[in-house]
């Protein structure tokens, strides 16, 4: 693993890790203990308490599991994963070049597919 690598993965753990924080924050806000706010996102309470302390880095909130967490706190997905920002670092320059790399691999009907999914959950986060 590269520097480069190891950046963006502290960066993603970092991230991961305010978004557990962010979902914590709100349980208390709406006073639900991690048992009922588990139940109430249709998962296993144990799992959810290791999500919420960031116990491993490779496991953390899906987007579904956020967007359940939005429903039920009335909240938007912005108030969950916050706002990256979108200055033109390096980080920002490999992860670009790196989806163009992979975007080129891909067929039209491929393309199509992703456009329509970008369409839908940009506006979401």
């Amino acid at each position: 693993m590269d520097n480069n690598e190891k950046n963006l993965d502290s960066f993603y753990v970092d991230y991961y890790r305010d978004i557990a924080d962010n979902i914590k924050k709100y349980r208390k806000l709406h006073s639900l203990t991690q048992a009922e706010l588990a139940e109430k996102m249709n998962m296993d309470s144990q799992y959810y308490a290791q999500l919420e302390r960031f116990d491993n880095p490779i496991r953390h909130f899906t987007l579904d599991k956020i967007l359940t967490a939005c429903a039920i706190f009335n909240c938007t997905p912005n108030d969950i994963i916050g706002n990256l920002p979108i200055e033109q670092t390096a980080l920002h320059k490999q992860m670009h070049d790196q989806i163009i790399e992979k975007l080129d691999l891909l067929s039209e009907k491929q393309l199509y597919v992703l456009l329509q999914y970008v369409e839908r959950i940009v506006p979401l986060i």
